[in-house]
């Protein structure tokens, strides 16, 4: 008795489906036949779905996991691969994730999504910010007397170890000037109350200071006091004060 053995090879590039194949084997004498149906199955194609995403720490992060296949199969299964550990996927592709401040910066990992026979991958990247924190800044109203300079460095820091932080001045007294270390510089000249805007930005999220200076102005007495009284006489000085304020 002899054994011989073949390979049958082939490469399916044709619709999703059932075939038919016929096989024959053959001494040149005689031959059999052996026919069998192979069943094509439909890939699972993610191409469409997003792969690189911002997330913000303490605020939701959401999305959800397209699925391209013709004919869809009618269940799924999403698992999660070296993603964060409290990163949720549900059973129809849901994500959802609130990073916390120890998990700023760069994540990668991986989404699997099979029907029981396809399986196909996604690689996702989410850059994970946070919002940049002014540290040192004047209290919500600065007195400056009349005459004086205003100056003031603000102070600001980020979790993030790449961010470049850029200081903005949204709106001021005329004169009034931001420098991009956080200077505060400002000479007035007008008395009272004069509000200012100034943003802190990391390019991604940025955060807001509203306030106001109140520039005073010394009051002034006016009044002149007797200076001479006779013994056993009641003293009384009516006071008088200017103020420009």
């Amino acid at each position: 008795l002899v054994k011989h053995q073949s390979n049958f090879i082939w490469r399916p590039n044709v619709v999703p489906g059932k075939y038919d194949f016929i096989i024959a084997a053959t001494d040149g004498f005689t031959f059999d036949t052996s026919s069998f149906i192979i069943t094509v199955h439909p890939e699972i194609d993610l191409s469409i779905n997003n792969t690189e995403y911002v997330a913000t720490i303490d605020e939701v992060f959401s999305t959800k996991i397209i699925i391209k296949q013709e004919p869809k199969s009618e269940n799924f299964i999403y698992s999660l691969i070296d993603a964060p550990k409290n990163m949720k996927i549900d059973n129809i592709g849901n994500i959802n994730w609130v990073p916390i401040p120890p998990q700023v910066d760069d994540y990668n990992f991986q989404i699997k999504v099979s029907d029981g026979i396809a399986t196909s991958i996604l690689p996702i990247y989410i850059y994970v910010n946070s919002p940049p924190v002014i540290s040192s800044r004047p209290p919500k109203i600065f007195y400056l007397p009349q005459g004086e300079k205003m100056q003031f460095l603000m102070e600001s820091f980020d979790l993030n170890k790449k961010n470049n932080l850029i200081w903005k001045l949204l709106s001021g007294p005329l004169g009034m000037l931001l420098s991009n270390d956080g200077q505060l510089t400002w000479e007035p000249n007008q008395l009272g109350y004069h509000p200012y805007e100034i943003q802190l930005s990391d390019g991604i999220d940025s955060v807001q200071w509203n306030a106001n200076i109140y520039v005073n102005s010394k009051p002034i007495i006016t009044s002149k006091p007797q200076e001479v009284i006779n013994t056993g006489y009641k003293y009384e000085y009516p006071l008088t004060a200017i103020d420009k304020n």
